[in-house]
C-alpha cells in the first residue's frame, strides 16, 4: 500500500485545502438539511411521506454507502486517512507485523514470521481504536467550535504522530521483506471455503422437534450429526471462531525450524 511520506510544510498545505474542503461540505449539507426542516416542517401524530423521502434522499447524496466512491470521496474522510489511519512506513518496511489485521489474517498463519506483505496490507496506525487519546477530552474537543488555524493545527500535530509512529515501526523491521507466497494465498482460501460448506452443514444439523411451543413448530439440534460435520472435514470448532490452527510443518515456508 504506497503511501507518500509528506514533509510538515506539504501536510500543512494539504491539510488546510482538505479542511477548506470539508467546511463548505458540512455548510452545504446543513443548509440542505434546514432547507427540508423549512419545506416541510414535522407534523406531530401525522405521517409525513414528503419530508421522509426527501431526507432519505438527502441522506443517500452525504451519507452515501460505504463501499462507494462517493464515501472513499468525502473530506472528512480524506483528512482522517491523511492524518489518523494511514501511517506512511516506507514501503521497503511494510509487512505483517506493521500491518493492521495481523492477527486476524488466515493468510498469515501459513507463513513461519512476520517479514511478508500481501495485497491486503493496511498500516496500523497509533489512533487505531482512539486507544492513545483521552476519550472524555475528545468528546468535549469534537463538540467544541474550532477556527480553522485550530483545526488544521490539530491535524498537523496528528500526522506528525504519524511520522514518529512510521518511524518506530521502520526501525522494527530489521530483515527483508518478501512477497507472501502464493501457496499461502491458496491455503488461507482453501480454508474459507471450508469454513462455508461447514457453516452450511451446521445450519443443517438443526432439524423440526416433535416438541411444540405454544402449540408453533420448533426445532433441536441433531449434536451426533454436527460431530461428524466436523470429523468428515476435519476440522475443529474453534477453529472458525479463531481462523485455523496451523501446525509448523504445515507452513509453506517451513524448513525445520520457526524462522523458516
Amino acid at each position: 500500500m504506497k503511501i507518500k511520506k509528506l514533509t510538515i510544510k506539504e501536510a500543512e498545505q494539504i491539510i488546510s485545502k482538505l479542511v477548506d474542503e470539508n467546511r463548505a461540505f458540512e455548510n452545504e449539507r446543513d443548509a440542505a438539511y434546514q432547507e427540508i426542516d423549512k419545506k416541510f416542517p414535522i407534523k406531530f401524530g401525522e405521517d409525513n411521506l414528503e419530508r421522509d423521502k426527501a431526507f432519505d434522499e438527502l441522506n443517500k447524496k452525504y451519507w452515501p454507502d460505504y463501499k462507494s466512491k462517493e464515501f472513499d470521496n468525502q473530506p472528512y474522510l480524506k483528512i482522517h486517512r491523511l492524518t489518523e489511519s494511514e501511517t506512511p512506513i516506507a514501503e521497503d518496511k511494510q509487512c505483517c507485523q506493521n500491518c493492521i489485521v495481523e492477527a486476524f489474517c488466515t493468510k498469515r498463519r501459513y507463513v513461519s514470521n512476520s517479514y511478508y506483505v500481501c495485497s491486503d496490507y493496511s498500516p496500523t496506525s497509533p489512533y487505531m481504536f482512539g486507544f492513545n487519546k483521552d476519550i472524555q477530552e475528545t468528546l468535549i474537543s469534537s463538540c467544541e467550535p474550532k477556527t480553522k488555524r485550530q483545526e488544521v493545527s490539530e491535524c498537523l500535530e496528528n500526522y506528525k504522530k504519524l511520522l514518529e509512529y512510521a518511524k518506530e515501526c521502520e526501525n522494527a523491521v530489521v530483515e527483508e521483506i518478501k512477497s507472501l507466497p502464493e501457496e499461502a494465498y491458496k491455503k488461507a482460501e482453501d480454508y474459507h471455503n471450508k469454513a462455508e460448506r461447514v457453516k452450511k452443514e451446521w445450519s443443517d444439523c438443526w432439524e423440526p422437534s416433535k416438541t411444540k411451543l405454544c402449540g408453533l413448530d420448533t426445532l433441536t439440534f441433531n449434536t451426533e450429526k454436527a460431530q461428524e460435520v466436523f470429523k468428515k472435514e476435519g476440522a475443529c470448532p474453534m477453529s472458525f471462531l479463531f481462523g485455523p490452527i496451523v501446525n509448523d510443518k504445515d507452513k509453506v515456508d517451513f524448513k525445520g525450524s520457526l524462522n523458516g
